[in-house]
């Protein structure tokens, strides 16, 4: 057959079979697992920063269930659970119990639910506990019970799958999701917990607010708190006191405390009449970090017991999953050497731990005004969250 006999190829064909390869190539990429994790991340990060377009809002809308759970003493608690319009009983998906640090919100946040819509049309459910901590301005011990129980509620859903389940909390949520995720109920069957933005040490973390410093890497930092942590820390020296008069004398005397930067000394001590209410009022009148730990040390025994409670630092041991650290570097609430502290301890104690420090957030709210300097810290978090959505997506 001459050249000219040979039938030339119908066009577009070459074109056609390159565009079907690509699109194969495509969906191969996205139904492996780690790209399409990736492709995941990248879509979700946009919707948690509040910035740029958000191609999650492509996705379909998830569903939205108000629920309740048991705390482990029978109270009945409501809570939000946001599910993937994916999952069912048939396809169960990885979860996250969400636990948000005071607000006066509660649930009803909305960052709260900004994120939990960002994160079920990622494809995680998503499960939002009510906890008292979220209107009280303090932190109480009982709150533990709650996250535990608000996990053994969530594991019992047909639509989740009990293996992939995370705990992320932030800011004092995030302190007390470290010590639930220690409880021996559910050590064991916890995928990973992270902690955004949390204290180490109840006690150290008191007395870096009421002396305006901390410690970092052996350095005394001076640092303004906010008037939020100071009111927590307020409440948490005071409210140890519980003989009335010597209550009532601590807060009327020092509660300026919470509304200046500026430290007051009063010309004279308070005819205070109680160990309580005398390690309090020493704690509160140390100038430097020195002295308010010293103050601290003096404080009777059951000062300290109670704020070894609510420390997470005392219960890394019992940690079984991996864990999740991220701290702002700028953090004006709770100073990021206590990601540190945290991170040392628990890798110390055999555990898998990753800490995530950037210059990106106001405490835990995304500040992203800068894009420039913005961008190599979205790029770290990026990789940051990648690791975490392998765990649950």
């Amino acid at each position: 057959m001459s050249r000219a006999d040979t039938p030339a190829p119908r066009r577009g064909g070459r074109w056609r079979w390159l565009g079907v390869g690509l699109v194969a190539v495509l969906v191969a990429l996205i139904a492996w697992p780690p790209s399409r994790v990736t492709i995941q991340t990248l879509a979700l990060i946009p919707s948690l920063v509040e910035l740029g377009p958000q191609p999650l809002a492509l996705a379909p809308d998830p569903s939205h269930h108000l629920v309740t759970y048991r705390s482990l003493d029978g109270t009945s608690l409501p809570a939000d659970l946001w599910l993937p319009s994916t999952a069912s009983a048939e396809h169960p998906v990885g979860a996250i119990i969400f636990v948000s640090g005071i607000n006066d919100q509660g649930r009803a946040h909305p960052a709260l639910a900004r994120i939990a819509k960002a994160l079920s049309r990622a494809g995680a459910a998503v499960y939002i506990p009510e906890l008292p901590i979220f209107f009280d301005v303090r932190v109480e011990a009982s709150e533990v019970g709650r996250i535990v129980a608000a996990f053994q509620a969530l594991a019992r859903r047909p639509e989740v799958d009990p293996d992939r389940i995370g705990i992320m909390g932030i800011s004092v949520g995030g302190s007390l999701s470290l010590i639930a995720a220690a409880d021996p109920q559910i050590a064991d069957q916890l995928a990973w917990v992270g902690a955004f933005g949390a204290y180490a040490d109840a006690g150290e973390i008191m007395v870096s607010v009421i002396s305006h410093q901390y410690r970092l890497e052996g350095k005394l930092i001076d640092w303004e708190p906010t008037l939020l942590v100071r009111q927590v820390v307020f409440g948490l020296v005071t409210d140890r006191v519980t003989d009335g008069r010597d209550h009532g004398y601590l807060y009327g005397a020092y509660d300026e405390l919470n509304n200046q930067n500026v430290h007051p000394l009063p010309d004279a001590h308070l005819p205070l009449r109680t160990a309580e209410g005398l390690a309090a009022e020493a704690i509160l009148l140390s100038d430097t970090l020195p002295e308010a730990e010293s103050a601290l040390a003096a404080a009777p025994p059951e000062v300290r017991t109670i704020l070894d409670g609510i420390s997470p630092i005392g219960y890394v041991s019992g940690i079984q999953a991996r864990v999740y650290l991220m701290h702002d570097t700028g953090d004006q609430h709770i100073p990021y050497s206590n990601s540190r502290e945290l991170a040392a301890a628990i890798e110390a104690a055999g555990v898998d731990v990753r800490l995530g420090e950037f210059r990106l957030f106001n405490h835990v709210q995304p500040d992203t005004r800068d894009l420039v300097a913005a961008a190599p810290e979205l790029w770290k978090l990026f990789w940051y969250l990648r690791d975490v959505a392998e765990e649950t997506l």
